[in-house]
């Protein structure tokens, strides 16, 4: 297979080294086989490949809506922080420091759990359809949970027609 090529510098999505290396184009929802094209449903629209080959691999795909529930949980938690900071030494709102103490751990620890609960699920290796085009390009789709068996039987029983194989 061919190495997969870094998306030009103008690539919108960045932040992580797994998409720069391997540009996710969308995700799969449903596909068919057409001898040698390959009809897919995807979230960027009904697509037609003429194949030279197709696979599944499993990648760590970490999703930005994970990275926005880490970082609302973490801004959250930074706030109470001040807000318990300016409580604690002005007079009108002033609390025990026994009383805040133990509210910040409990959301601390709150905080902590629910951070490694979305890296968990956010790095578990998911399948990815690589799709071969005839032109030799690799592309990259994510396969959605809802036809995840099927997409992978279709692919794991096709084959390509001889002459397209290199």
């Amino acid at each position: 297979m061919a190495t997969p090529t870094p998306p030009p510098p103008a690539y919108p999505r960045t932040g992580y080294p797994y998409y720069y290396y391997y540009p996710i184009e969308g995700t799969v929802y449903d596909l068919q086989v057409m001898g040698d094209e390959v009809l897919l449903n995807t979230s960027n629209g009904t697509l037609r490949y003429r194949v030279r080959g197709m696979s599944i691999k499993y990648m760590r795909v970490p999703s930005p809506s994970t990275r926005l529930i880490v970082l609302a949980l973490v801004a959250i938690v930074m706030g109470f922080m001040v807000f318990m900071g300016f409580n604690m030494f002005s007079s009108p709102f002033s609390l025990d420091f026994g009383s805040l103490f133990t509210m910040f751990m409990i959301v601390f620890v709150i905080m902590i759990i629910v951070i490694i609960a979305t890296a968990i699920t956010a790095y578990t290796p998911k399948p990815v359809l690589v799709v071969i085009d005839d032109a030799g390009v690799e592309h990259y789709y994510l396969i959605h949970r809802s036809n995840r068996e099927k997409i992978i039987q279709l692919v794991t029983q096709y084959r390509p027609r001889k002459e397209n194989v290199f």
